[in-house]
């Protein structure tokens, strides 16, 4: 075959790589499909695309406006348009199961309404009943909300297909019509039709519109592209917004079909959908979780869905994340802030780089988009300085913070630096040919090149100053100094160094050692900017742990091709060939010209050096497939010698790690193509087995007839094992070494099969440990790994061989028990964790013990899918949490439903927290003896929009460990002094009492946010105020009780023991507990002239009251007999229905003024009533 032949083919191969036409990638096509027609409401998507902020992040964008009767969700859910529109309606959709995201919710209000004719009749929802309404069957969310608030069902009107023609309802073929405030209402305008609008919001129903969404398909798939859609298209919205008549001319020119639009038109929609976006007080495009979780409520009233299970991961980027808590000074410091400076490494994959198309992506990447998410501004990424330039500029102050740099004393000077993300070792690299090193201690000496201002330069110059350091600009360069023997060794990352070496397809770079320095990947933050340290703190703080997961298993498993790259493969195979080629022409030559023995000579003596010098091994053999001849760097990879294998077959190599079938689907293809090239595993004439990348190619002369093989090859064992350690970092954790939640997900779906298939029962075990966090802050976090180390391994060996154990983070753990007969099976194995973990553990030569809380869930008894058979688990591992620990708890559907009912509940109460549906009743206390009303008791109230008031006794208990009831309890205590000042600045004075729950009593900053209270309404004397503590939750912790009734006096409040004799001690501890009054119980007074056992209580706690000098009140008086009672038992001071029942603040006062004593209780010489 002709060189200039070769060279062609070759040539053409290279050209058809695909590797190669990545560099020269177009923008990305993909097309938003509209929720209606063209319109301002769509503005900021058409100044994204003509203002060219979509081409800006290589984008592509169709924007399909809805063809009427088409679902535009369901467009997205097909993959015919990646990104949609729409309203409400998609909650539903995700709510059953559809895989939809909100990227962002423009609309702050939804536009949706009903349109009737003013002369119709049909004011109100009221009025729909038996007419005809023109509607879409989907995305009506607010307008059944509104239906289900007003008690009408959609049977009881007609349903008429949407036509979008207004002049169907001017008409009279439909009596009402689904429109859009921002749409049809000024067509009717200019018709001087009138007509009247029913609006949801004024029904208490305000849901959000217009959400910008994908699917959980396009967002696992280009998770990149997503961040450059969602970015482009809210800087469009911004641009739309503030330059509103630009983009009504751009709407007429180029989204107009028909000239159906007019500019008087366009200017009213652009009017009303400002009023529906609210840019000046809401950012443009946020997201209300919150408010999508009250819109899910309201979808189960509707009946529309069953659960709210689906709920998580609706929006995109908000998981479960509290907000953050900004100091004074941060938040004034990200207010003269809106941008912040980013420096990174432009060349630092698989943490940082920039892309083929100019984008910031990689591990770090994802951690900034979280930040600035946030942080809530923007973060500017300087993409075009190298490393060492960015150190430079951070310096002289030119930056706000760096996304990932390792802390060394000289940046230190410089940087205030976050506690690490992530670690990864630092590792050598030399050629493989050259040995391997080992550690730093043999590169004494010698040329070690690395990244100039990487962390390990300034390292190695302080504690290894005997090497000597070759500074290069990129990785790329300093790679290339040792595979050309200008270095000997290179230092850098494990996880960039493999990256790089796999891109750039350097086969005789390998691992050679570990250098024991870690590269602790931090962010960082000029010395100028302090306030921004701590906000970076804070915020990576606040990401979970899973989110930390998925980012890292992202990006710390990236997946490659097998072996080497193509254009590796190309260039390797291009030498090759050309070797072939010299070989095969000079032959041919030979027999064909005689003449020419000098110029072959030449060809003969450079292909033998072409042969003799290359690295690749090459072995030749003749049709037979025996082994004619082999090169030295083949007898480098095998081990054997010329003479060992000449007239031997290939087949000496095979490692017995393949079966039959690979070598014949190798030779069959060799056969079909002339060529076979993959992954081999072979083993060495010492018995070593060793994977090589291996190219067979059979050589024909010019019948076509074969006459040899050659077969070139590269040793790749030293990248497979770097592969082997990214692959264990990707599915192992990496301090416990036990399987991590990535691979557990695969184990558990391996283990329902197997359930499945044996007709047996599996256990699903979530642990936590009990007491874990005091041994980690006691003796320190190196002390609670080998802790995490000691329990991992105990549990490994407690559980049998087919048996899984993964760690979650922290303190979890989670076991996989397989084979089970009957639920009994697990406990015997339960029971031995319980012990073997409780067993003591030394750390620093002290004896620790901790136990554990787990959780079981049963399959196929719990008949569900993983994720929910986990959070079963984790719910029951909670319950054994709540049984004192140390325990097992098996969880029980029963339990769950109400569990579940039980966070509904709570969900509710937080909502009418939020809407201020709480408010305060006071009952009047008074002294019956002298006929005055001295105080009153705050109770509260729940205003509930459907039933009505609502007593405390039917949503307290909920609350009762719940951290609710503090905030509750701090509302409370701030409205009675609201109101106290009210009634004060009408000339009353009474004392006003509060109960305040233990939770409340027993938090750190209690007596400072009473002082705070007391501060914000100064005009309140502290004396004037009294709180009230049940007896039985004072006896819970009676010395921190004690205390804070100590600190609560010293301020000058008055404490009160309410129910005072129901508790089992009262006599004996009365002593240690400062408070002033004693409530008497109600039910003993409301008895006591019935009961002779509850009238002696009720003299007896008058007695001790007397005895101890405390005041007395008695609860539950309902009667003037029960007064005349208590007066003769000397109890003058009394509350309950016989005297006035809770009323709302405004009425006191009257009450108050009003209120005159029986004359009954006007005695003058009490006396002691028989028992």
């Amino acid at each position: 075959m002709p060189l200039f032949r070769l060279a062609a083919l070759l040539y053409l191969a290279l050209c058809s790589s695909p590797l190669l036409a990545e560099l020269a990638q177009p923008s990305e096509k993909v097309s938003l499909q509209l929720k209606w027609l063209h319109s301002f409401q769509f503005a900021g998507y058409y100044a994204a695309k003509e203002k060219g902020f979509y081409a800006e992040e290589k984008l592509d964008v169709t924007i399909r406006e809805r063809i009427p009767g088409i679902n535009n969700i369901e467009q997205v859910l097909k993959d015919q348009s990646q990104y949609g529109v729409a309203d409400t309606g998609l909650l539903e959709q995700r709510l059953v199961g559809k895989p939809v995201v909100v990227l962002a919710s423009i609309f702050q209000h939804s536009p949706l309404v009903y349109l009737t004719l003013k002369n119709s009749g049909i004011v109100s929802p009221y009025e729909l009943r038996g007419k005809r309404v023109m509607e879409d069957s989907y995305d009506n969310a607010p307008l059944l909300a509104m239906l289900y608030e007003t008690g009408i069902s959609t049977d009881e009107f007609t349903h008429l297909d949407n036509s979008f023609n207004p002049d169907d309802l001017i008409n009279g073929k439909t009596d009402a019509m689904v429109s859009y405030l921002t749409d049809q209402i000024d067509y009717f305008k200019n018709k001087g039709v009138e007509i009247n609008i029913i609006d949801p919001r004024n029904y208490g129903i305000d849901f959000l519109g217009d959400n910008l969404f994908t699917t959980e398909q396009e967002i696992n798939r280009h998770p990149e592209r997503v961040r450059r859609f969602l970015r482009a298209s809210l800087k469009g919205w911004d641009y739309a917004l503030k330059h509103q008549d630009e983009l009504i001319r751009i709407i007429l020119s180029q989204y107009n079909p028909g000239n159906r639009l007019s500019a008087e038109h366009l200017r009213f929609e652009a009017q009303e959908t400002v009023k529906m976006i609210l840019p000046e007080t809401v950012p443009i495009g946020h997201t209300d979780t919150k408010r999508f979780q009250r819109i899910a409520d309201t979808y189960r009233q509707l009946g529309l869905i069953n659960s709210i299970d689906h709920l998580e991961g609706f929006i995109y980027l908000q998981e479960k994340h509290g907000k953050l808590d900004f100091a004074p000074e941060e938040q004034a410091w990200l207010q003269a802030h809106p941008v912040i400076r980013v420096g990174i490494d432009r060349d630092f994959a698989p943490y940082e780089w920039i892309d083929a198309n100019g984008n910031y992506v990689g591990l770090s990447a994802d951690y900034i988009a979280l930040i600035e998410q946030r942080l809530g501004v923007k973060l500017d990424i300087v993409k075009d300085k190298s490393w060492a330039e960015m150190l430079e500029m951070a310096q002289r102050g030119e930056l706000d913070m760096i996304a990932n740099a390792n802390k060394t004393p000289e940046r230190e000077r410089y940087l205030f630096f976050t506690e690490a993300y992530l670690n990864t070792p630092a590792i050598i690299i030399n050629d493989s040919n050259n040995g391997f090193i080992g550690t730093l201690d043999h590169l004494n000496g010698k040329q070690v090149t690395l990244e100039r201002g990487y962390f390990m330069q300034e390292l190695l110059m302080h504690d290894h100053p005997e090497i000597q350091l070759v500074p290069a600009e990129n990785i790329h360069d300093a790679l290339n100094l040792v595979s050309s023997g200008k270095a000997d060794a290179y230092i850098g990352d494990a996880a960039s160094t493999h990256y790089a070496i796999k891109r750039e397809g350097m086969l005789n770079l390998g691992f050679s050692g570990d250098t024991t320095y870690k590269s602790y990947h931090r962010m960082a933050a000029t010395r100028l900017n302090p306030e921004l340290a701590s906000l970076l703190a804070k915020a990576l703080a606040d990401i979970p742990q899973a989110e930390k997961d998925a980012i890292q298993n992202r990006w710390m498993s990236l997946k490659y091709e097998p072996g080497v790259k193509t254009e590796t493969v190309l260039l390797y195979a291009a030498a090759a060939l050309s070797l072939l080629a010299f070989i095969v022409t000079w032959n041919m030559r030979l027999r064909r010209d005689i003449s020419k023995r000098k110029q072959v000579q030449e060809e003969q003596r450079m292909a033998a050096s072409v042969f003799a010098s290359t690295q690749e091994g090459i072995l030749i053999t003749d049709a037979q497939r025996n082994i004619i001849d082999m090169n030295p760097a083949f007898g480098s990879i095998t081990g054997y010698s010329r003479d060992e294998i000449l007239g031997k077959k290939p087949s000496l190599l095979k490692s017995g790690l393949h079966d039959t079938s690979f070598y014949e689907n190798m030779w069959r293809a060799i056969n079909r193509q002339g060529y076979w090239r993959g992954e081999v595993w072979n083993r060495k004439k010492g018995g070593e087995i060793f994977a090589e990348w291996l190219t067979i190619s059979a050589v024909a002369d010019q019948q076509g007839k074969i006459t040899h093989y050659i077969g070139t090859s590269s040793d790749i064992t030293q990248l497979k094992e770097q592969e082997r350690k990214l692959e264990l970092m990707a599915h192992y954790d990496p301090l416990t070494g036990v399987p991590n939640r990535i691979l557990l997900a695969d184990r558990m779906h391996l283990a329902f099969a197997q359930t499945k298939r044996d007709n047996c029962l599996m256990a699903v075990g979530y642990l936590d440990l009990d007491g874990f966090k005091p041994v980690n802050d006691r003796l320190g976090h190196e002390a609670g790994d080998q802790l995490l180390i000691e329990v991992a391994l105990r549990i490994k060996n407690a559980l049998r061989e087919g048996d899984t154990i993964a760690r979650l983070g922290g303190d979890e753990f989670v076991f996989l028990l397989l084979g089970l007969e009957k639920v009994e099976d697990c406990e015997t194995t339960l029971h031995r964790l319980l012990e073997v973990i409780s067993e003591p553990v030394s750390l620093k030569n002290q004896a620790v013990s901790v136990s554990a809380s787990i959780g079981i869930s049963i399959f196929p008894e719990d008949n569900t899918d993983p994720d929910t058979l986990l959070r079963h688990a984790d719910q029951a591992m909670y319950q054994a949490k709540q049984e004192g620990k140390n325990c097992f708890h098996i969880y029980n559907l029963e339990l769950d439903r109400q569990l579940h009912s039980h966070r509904e509940a709570l969900n509710r109460i937080e909502q009418a927290f939020e809407n201020e549906e709480f408010e305060l009743f006071f009952q009047p206390k008074v002294d019956m003896q002298q006929g005055i009303v001295f105080g009153a008791e705050a109770l509260i109230r729940w205003r509930h929009p459907e039933r009505g008031l609502v007593m405390p006794g039917d949503f307290l208990p909920l609350l009762e460990n719940h951290d609710i009831i503090t905030r509750l309890d701090a509302w409370v205590i701030d409205k009675a002094l609201q109101h106290m000042e009210n009634w004060q600045s009408q000339g009353l004075q009474l004392q006003i009492s509060v109960n305040v729950t233990a939770r409340s009593l027993q938090t750190d900053d209690f007596i400072l946010q009473l002082y705070y209270a007391f501060e914000r309404h100064p005009s309140i004397k502290p004396a004037h105020f009294e709180l009230e503590i049940l007896e039985t939750q004072a006896l819970l912790d009676l010395s921190l009780t004690s205390q804070v009734i100590k600190d609560c006096q010293t301020l000058g409040v008055q404490f009160a023991l309410d129910d005072f004799g129901t508790g089992y001690s009262s006599l004996s501890y009365l002593k240690h507990l400062p408070a002033e009054t004693l409530k008497i119980d109600q039910t003993f007074v409301r008895n006591m002239l019935e009961n002779e056992d509850d009238l002696a209580i009720v003299q007896g706690v008058i007695g001790l009251a007397e005895s101890f000098r405390r005041q007395v009140i008695a609860e539950g008086v309902e009667s003037i007999e029960h007064g005349s009672a208590l007066l003769q038992m000397g109890c003058h001071h009394a509350q309950g229905y016989g005297i006035a029942k809770p009323m709302p603040a405004s009425d006191l006062a009257d009450w108050v003024n009003e209120w005159r004593a029986p004359t009954e209780w006007k005695i003058s010489h009490p006396h002691q009533l028989k028992a």
